[in-house]
């Protein structure tokens, strides 16, 4: 109302604009349609990238990754490869360690399936060194052992094998979570519950034991696995 008022007002239209954008590409988000939310997403960081408080480069994030997650279960990892390193490149400067942590573990599944262990390994490797392994994981002493020896593997050269270590490490990465239980309503936007409790959707569905999905699909409670600074 106020921008029609105001039609020659240029700042007012630019909050039009990219509230029209953001809203359409949170639709196209909810609906799993990730590349028309990606697009408008994306334009709109482009003009604000703080946007929303955060939420919508949240949003973007959670658009790449979902995407990604599709190509690497159709097999079609050089495209999923593309989506997980679009999402890496939001989250450089970001207070959400998941956010990192766990695309660095898709990139690195990505190329193990790829057969490039070397990379494989190194995604792996910086995945747990940036989240501070040893102190997160010091209450299971095996499981920061093993994330010690693939380190070493791969300073060794033996990529291979560290990737292998890795992987079969991490199978059980919560160790490096924490956790809470939050009371979610019926329709309430996983991505936000993501970037409020420094959480991603991927590893919020995971622990939950659910499917693809953009929205609590009832009224109850969640285990928000976090992972904070």
């Amino acid at each position: 109302k106020a921008a029609n008022l105001n039609p020659n007002n240029a700042v007012l239209q630019s909050e039009v604009e990219k509230i029209t954008q953001y809203q359409i590409g949170f639709q196209y988000y909810l609906a799993m349609e990730y590349e028309p939310a990606i697009q408008q997403l994306t334009n709109l960081l482009n003009t604000d990238d703080a946007y929303a408080n955060g939420l919508a480069k949240q949003l973007l994030y959670e658009a790449h990754v979902g995407r990604g997650k599709y190509y690497f279960r159709v097999g079609l990892y050089l495209d999923a490869r593309r989506k997980f390193e679009a999402a890496e490149n939001l989250v450089w400067d970001t207070d959400n360690l998941m956010n990192l942590f766990m695309v660095e573990v898709d990139l690195a599944e990505t190329l193990g399936k790829l057969q490039d262990y070397q990379n494989a390994a190194s995604y792996y490797k910086y995945a747990v060194e940036a989240v501070n392994y040893s102190q997160r994981a010091a209450a299971n002493p095996s499981f920061v052992s093993n994330l010690i020896s693939a380190v070493q593997l791969y300073a060794d050269g033996s990529y291979t094998d560290s990737f292998e270590l890795f992987k079969s490490t991490l199978a059980d990465k919560q160790a490096l979570f924490t956790e809470q239980e939050v009371n979610l309503r019926n329709g309430t936007c996983l991505a936000f519950v993501a970037q409020k409790y420094h959480s991603t959707v991927e590893v919020i569905l995971a622990r939950n034991g659910l499917s693809s999905q953009t929205i609590a699909t009832s009224d109850e409670t969640y285990i928000i696995p976090t992972m904070s600074k």
